[in-house]
């Protein structure tokens, strides 16, 4: 017991002696496993607009599995750390393994349609100069750093950075996969091996089954046009490609199929779709034996535009209302006015939920009936009339109402009053009037029914009081003489 009790105080001595030992250790294993993970290659400037459509790609270089934790790890770019987001396959890369992460990856699918590895979403823009990208598998760890720049190549002509043998190289992008110079160079070791070889053709069979298969040269092609549009207006879809020089593809052949059963072919098309719904527009572009394909999603929304706020005159003006929650290009949509029109010229915008004013300066259509204003698609049919939409109201009319004659009532005089019966029509007229209503002629006949008793009333009182006041009075009754008054008394 006593020995027992003196090797766990030495154990802990040591322990507590070397602590920072231990700490450092684990530092420095845990820096050495993330470490493994690596920046494989870098797309900074996808030709046309790139906005959203930069990515990066990662792979394990170490023998075991990696897992991403998306709630530690981040992507290190313009000075700001990046969270990361899976959007498909799984968090942890195998040995040997490969991810990418990207900016948009709906953008990305476009891009890229066959793409079935692991992708990481984030927020951020690549610098087209050049600058210091970063994985970390947190805020202050960092498992791999490049600081890449433009003058190593792939600037805009469809290639992407890729790392090969320790250097950075400007070549075909290959997401997701081993990078292109990888698999020329392997093939050419394996046919200098079997140059090199006694000629055994069990050794010779065995070197080529090892070798890879050479990378072809490609061309890209691409679809530019909007991705919302509006149902029954003609949109303008033009299709790009660069050959294997990474120059525009001179003569190419471009084939459209825009998903609603209906095809074309040219380099720009207009088409038009009846109704709305979700639509992928694919484009085959092709060149001498080469050949690439790439496609674009268009959301068709209902046409729901409206014309609001007329001014009359030359100098007046109206508002076109887009009453979607979407942004809208009315791009050569005409507005008529009468036998006037007026061509909306290429690219004119009108944001969701907003109005556009068009001043009569401007589209020099002077509006002097309503009646005559509407909205046209492109191609000349009415999008919106306001003719159709002004509701007429008729005026009520007013209902016939029998009237029965009334006795004229003999007049009767006030004081101050020069005719009795004008007085009672004007104060059934002023009832009328302060209950607010048009009463017609039953109303006022009702209201000279209810005054007239009272009136009687105190029209009969009145003479009453009168006529007592004026009547002559009646004599006094004489008072019988007293007898006693004949007689006089005579003093003795």
């Amino acid at each position: 017991m006593y020995y027992g009790t003196c090797l766990r105080l030495i154990t802990m001595r040591i322990l507590k002696n070397n602590t920072w030992l231990l700490i450092l250790a684990s530092f420095f294993f845990c820096h050495g496993v993330s470490a493994q993970v690596v920046i494989n290659e870098i797309m900074y400037d996808v030709p046309g607009t790139d906005t959203g459509r930069e990515w990066i790609e990662i792979t394990n270089a170490s023998g075991a599995a990696v897992t991403v934790s998306t709630s530690t790890w981040k992507f290190f770019e313009a000075n700001t750390n990046h969270s990361l987001t899976l959007f498909q396959g799984d968090v942890i890369i195998p040995a040997g393994g490969f991810a990418v992460i990207v900016d948009d990856s709906t953008k990305f699918i476009v891009d890229w349609p066959g793409f079935s590895g692991t992708i990481f979403e984030s927020a951020f823009s690549l610098s087209n100069t050049g600058e210091v990208i970063s994985i970390k598998t947190s805020t202050t760890t960092t498992a791999d750093s490049v600081t890449y720049a433009s003058s190593v190549g792939a600037t805009g002509d469809g290639n992407s950075l890729q790392l090969v043998s320790g250097v950075w190289k400007a070549l075909m992008p290959t997401p997701g996969a081993a990078n292109a110079n990888t698999a020329v160079a392997s093939s050419s070791s394996s046919s200098s091996a079997t140059t090199t070889s006694s000629g055994d053709a069990d050794e010779d069979s065995s070197t080529s089954n090892n070798s890879s298969w050479p990378v072809e040269p490609q061309i890209f092609s691409r679809i530019i046009g909007p991705m919302t549009a509006i149902s029954g207006a003609d949109i303008l879809l033009r299709g790009e490609a660069i050959g294997i020089e990474k120059e525009p593809l001179a003569n190419a052949r471009y084939l459209w199929n825009f998903g609603d059963g209906s095809t074309k072919e040219g380099e720009s098309v207009l088409h038009g779709y009846n109704f709305p719904g979700e639509y992928v527009v694919i484009l085959d572009a092709s060149g001498g034996r080469y050949s690439a394909t790439s496609r674009l999603s268009i959301k068709i929304i209902p046409a729901d535009l409206s014309i609001d706020a007329i001014v009359h005159g030359s100098e007046g003006k109206m508002d076109l209302v887009n009453n979607s929650n979407q942004e809208l290009d009315l791009s050569w949509w005409r507005i008529r006015s009468g036998n006037q029109f007026f061509t909306l010229p290429k690219n004119t915008k009108i944001l969701a939920n907003s109005r556009l004013p068009l001043s009569a300066l401007v589209t020099g259509l002077s509006i002097n009936n309503n009646q005559d204003v509407a909205l046209l698609y492109p191609n000349g049919s009415v999008a919106y009339a306001v003719a159709d939409h002004v509701k007429v109201v008729e005026a009520p009319k007013i209902s016939e109402v029998s009237v029965e004659p009334m006795e004229a009532s003999p007049a009767v005089i006030y004081p101050g009053v020069s005719d009795s019966r004008s007085f009672l029509q004007t104060a059934s007229v002023a009832e009328a009037a302060v209950n607010g209503e048009d009463g017609g002629l039953a109303d006022q006949e009702n209201q000279s029914s209810f005054l007239s008793p009272w009136l009687y009333g105190v029209v009969g009182i009145i003479i009453l009081g009168l006529g007592f006041t004026f009547l002559p009075k009646p004599a006094a009754p004489a008072i019988p003489k007293n007898s006693a008054d004949d007689f006089k008394i005579i003093e003795d």
